[in-house]
Formats: structure tokens, sequence, C-alpha cells
């Protein structure tokens, strides 16, 4: 059986050759950005529904509640953690109610 020994292949082979692993590869560069997409698509659709559970108890509780505990909440978390530079007049209502 004869040896190839420094054979050498028509341009057009080698070109040939060389499209199909640059297709090759371009086809798993799209596999992969589709893998990390779909996992993307995933992750995001998984916080989505957190933030509805979140939303939902959130929901209960208010209505268990009547809603006075999270207007309070609100006020809070809003608070600059600055107390009002002038007097409040008759009727208003205090930032923070104390008991």
């Amino acid at each position: 059986m004869p040896a190839l020994v420094n054979e050498q292949f028509s341009d057009v082979f080698e070109r040939a050759i060389e499209a199909k692993q640059v297709a090759q590869q371009e086809a798993e560069k799209a596999s992969n950005e589709l893998k990390e997409a779909k996992i993307d698509a995933e992750s995001r659709v998984a916080q989505a529904k957190g933030e509805t559970e979140a939303i939902k108890i959130q929901a209960e509780a208010i209505t268990q509640q009547g809603g006075a505990a999270y207007v309070e909440l609100k006020r809070i978390e809003k608070w600059n953690g600055q107390y009002p530079t002038t007097y409040m007049g008759a009727g208003a209502t205090p930032l923070i109610q104390v008991k």
C-alpha cells in the first residue's frame, strides 16, 4: 500500500474543508446562543412567578388587616430619615404614629 507523502489537495478541496469547519463552528455558536437565550428566558419566568407570588401574599395580608398596616409600611419605606421642620396643623396625619 503506497503511503501519502507530501500530497497536495486542490484549492477547491481545501476551501471546501475550511468552509465546512467554519459552518460547524457557526452552528455550534448558534446552538450555544440558543441555549443561553432559553436559560435567560426561564430565569425571567421564574423571577416573574416569584414577584407574582410576593404580590399575592402582600394583597392577602392587606385584605386580612384592612390595609392600615400596609399604608403605614409604605409611609415608613418612603421616609427619608428627616423629621419635618414645619409644624402640622390640626387633623394632620403624623409621619409615624406613636402608641
